[in-house]
Formats: C-alpha cells, sequence, structure tokens
C-alpha cells in the first residue's frame, strides 16, 4: 500500500473550497447571505442610534391611544379646537373679503 503525502492542493479543506467557488451556486447564496448580513446590521445601528427616542415616541402614542395620560390628551382636544376656531375665523374673513372685492360692500357675518 503505497502512502501519499497530502498537501494543500490534495486536503479536504482544498477540495471544499475548490467546489464552494468554482459552483455559481455557493457564489449566489454567498452574495444574498451577504445583503442579508448587510441589511442587518443596518437595522441594528438605526435601532442603536435611535432607539431611545423612537421608543419614547412609541409610548408617548401608546399613553395617548389609552388614555392613560389625560393631561395630554385634553391639551390635544384642546389644541385641535383652537386650529379649527381659528380656520373659521379665517374663512369668514376671507369670504367678508370677497365680498368686498366683488363690489358688494357689505360683508358677512
Amino acid at each position: 500500500m503505497k502512502k501519499t503525502k497530502t498537501t494543500f492542493r490534495n486536503g479536504l479543506f482544498a477540495r471544499f473550497l475548490k467546489r464552494l467557488l468554482g459552483e455559481q451556486r455557493g457564489a449566489v447564496a454567498m452574495e444574498y447571505i451577504m445583503i442579508t448580513l448587510l441589511v442587518a446590521a443596518a437595522i441594528f445601528a438605526l435601532v442603536m442610534v435611535f432607539g431611545s427616542q423612537l421608543k419614547n415616541m412609541l409610548n408617548t402614542i401608546i399613553e395617548i391611544m389609552t388614555g392613560k395620560n389625560p393631561q395630554e390628551v385634553e391639551k390635544v382636544v384642546e389644541d385641535y379646537n383652537t386650529d379649527r376656531d381659528k380656520i373659521e375665523q379665517d374663512r369668514k374673513a376671507a369670504e367678508n373679503a370677497a365680498d368686498t372685492i366683488q363690489g358688494g360692500g357689505q360683508g358677512r357675518d
């Protein structure tokens, strides 16, 4: 029985590398793995940078939606009503100005 010397060229690892690098399916799979890893790293980085801000924002939304913070809910409703009243006043002023420009001379109320 003849004993052969195992070299890097004939070794198991070398054959594995040749087969892996020689097949296109392995290369395509490796590309998908790299893309997946890059996306995961980007998501991880974003969570690390914006995690606390995102947590605070979501907690505020949950508190408002569940009514756990009634002062915030009342403030939002009050701001909405104030804005709605201002818009109504602006609309009436615009109608009066339009009537005046059209020659009606008398405004609406």
